[in-house]
């Protein structure tokens, strides 16, 4: 009998495959995000293998692997094609949410990543905004190795606090629909 976890490796690598992203990266992403766990659960609602949070994705069956493999390759895939084939980008935006990293990246531009915690408490997740930087700092660094980006110093902080009255939160910290019509994918 195969070992579940090596079932769900392969499970997510053909996913990955199928949706032309890179299955090693793949493969980290999800034994990052639940373990390989199907019946994993975050505190922050984020449920099954791909810890997808039905709030921010609804109709999807987060306990279904099959379902929830593909449509969670489908969302980096879509995140591979909005922000230009970046992966760490791609990566924050499935982690972070979309919205989050379009407001690190409106805040630090080209330092986004140094960012992220501000860009959080700038959508309104404020109780949760160093958590969702620090967070985000080991995500990438545990699936794409290297060391995590610091968060910004002391001066840069006075400066982005200075200019966060002036920054809208008028993106959606998730968008409502994946950015590639992954229910569609599935059901064929």
């Amino acid at each position: 009998m195969q070992d579940p976890t090596q079932f769900y490796r392969q499970l997510a690598r053909a996913k990955a495959t199928q949706y032309g992203i890179d299955p090693d990266i793949f493969e980290r992403q999800i034994g990052q995000e639940s373990g390989f766990n199907p019946l994993a659960r975050s505190t922050g609602g984020a449920f099954g293998i791909a810890q997808i949070i039905p709030k921010w994705h609804p109709g999807v069956d987060v306990w279904d692997p099959d379902e929830a493999l593909g449509y969670a390759a489908s969302l980096v895939a879509g995140h591979l094609q909005r922000y230009g084939g970046d992966i760490r980008k791609a990566l924050t935006a499935y982690h972070a949410g979309p919205g989050t990293l379009d407001k690190a990246l409106s805040i630090g531009g080209g330092a986004w990543e140094r960012f992220i915690e501000q860009a959080a408490a700038a959508m309104g997740f404020a109780g949760d905004a160093a958590r969702i930087g620090r967070d985000n700092r080991t995500y990438l660094t545990r699936i794409l190795g290297g060391g995590p980006t610091e968060p910004p110093g002391e001066e840069e902080q006075r400066l982005v606090s200075a200019a966060l009255p002036t920054i809208s939160t008028e993106t959606e910290a998730f968008p409502p629909e994946p950015p590639v019509p992954a229910r569609e994918v599935l059901r064929q």
